[in-house]
């Protein structure tokens, strides 16, 4: 829930408990802040409900110094809507990706491996072939082969 300071140290937490609601207090020499991502920020994904930043935020507020904030993994192909999860797997086993169009169009952003390309290539991709179709509000679909 919160961060205790003794200066420009960190002293212990406090925390909630979360079946009975209690404030709990815990005085330590050192902290480590495990409290997962964020990516329930975005109203559509897979990631767990409870992941919505909470802990990042406790420390930015403290005064913890942030770096690369920018770089958030997201798993690129779910559902739409629906915050289900389509793996990897899938493109590994023959599943590729098409445009509204139905043309397969990771070939133009990973040529060499094209559908089997890292979230990161495939993520980026998605992004630039939509803004490439916006004007016909693309969907990208993925498809058994």
């Amino acid at each position: 829930m919160d961060l205790i300071r003794s200066g420009d140290r960190v002293a212990g937490v406090v925390a909630v408990h979360i079946d009975s609601g209690e404030l709990h207090i815990f005085h330590s020499k050192a902290v480590l802040f495990a409290t997962g991502g964020w990516g329930r920020v975005w109203e559509i994904s897979s990631n767990a409900h409870a992941l919505t930043g909470d802990g990042t935020v406790i420390t930015y507020r403290r005064g913890v110094p942030m770096q690369d904030m920018e770089f958030f993994q997201f798993h690129p192909t779910g559902i739409y809507r629906m915050g289900i999860l389509i793996t990897e797997g899938v493109r590994g086993e023959g599943g590729v990706l098409l445009n509204d169009r139905g043309e397969r169009f990771m070939e133009r952003y990973a040529p060499k491996i094209k559908d089997l390309a890292s979230r990161d290539v495939v993520s980026r991709a998605i992004y630039l072939e939509s803004k490439r179709n916006a004007a016909s509000r693309a969907k990208i679909t993925c498809i058994w082969m």
